[in-house]
């Protein structure tokens, strides 16, 4: 089994974890700042299991999956709102629940990530 002997600093699994909702005052920008750092451990694990096709090829797999069902779901969210505030209103993206929703699901990835690909195992 593979282990990450050094995590950068900029993923969530090491020194002062993922962004919180006080990070960013614009809730647009606080998701997708968590979008970012989500990108950023993603890349880690890949790198990390570079050298083995397989894993690599089953991580992007599962990550791809995760990103539907996370865009489903949201969606889901927007359409369940209705009346108030609708589905297709733009401003709906711009909410802070809905965008703390997006951090929330995010951050939790990102944490799954690193601790199923980049935790050190014994």
């Amino acid at each position: 089994l593979a282990a990450a002997d050094f995590v950068h600093d900029d993923i969530c699994c090491e020194g002062g974890g993922c962004p919180g909702p006080d990070a960013a005052p614009d809730p647009a920008k606080a998701a997708a700042d968590t979008d970012a750092e989500l990108d950023r451990t993603y890349r880690a694990v890949l790198d990390e299991y570079a050298s083995e096709p397989g894993a690599a090829a089953a991580i992007r797999d599962a990550q791809r999956s995760w990103i539907a069902l996370r865009d489903h779901d949201l969606e889901a969210l927007r359409a369940s709102w209705g009346a108030v505030l609708p589905a297709d209103d733009p401003r709906t993206r711009r909410t802070v629940l809905y965008n703390s929703l997006v951090e929330q699901l995010n951050n939790d990835r990102s944490r799954f990530l690193c601790d199923a690909y980049l935790a050190p195992r014994g």
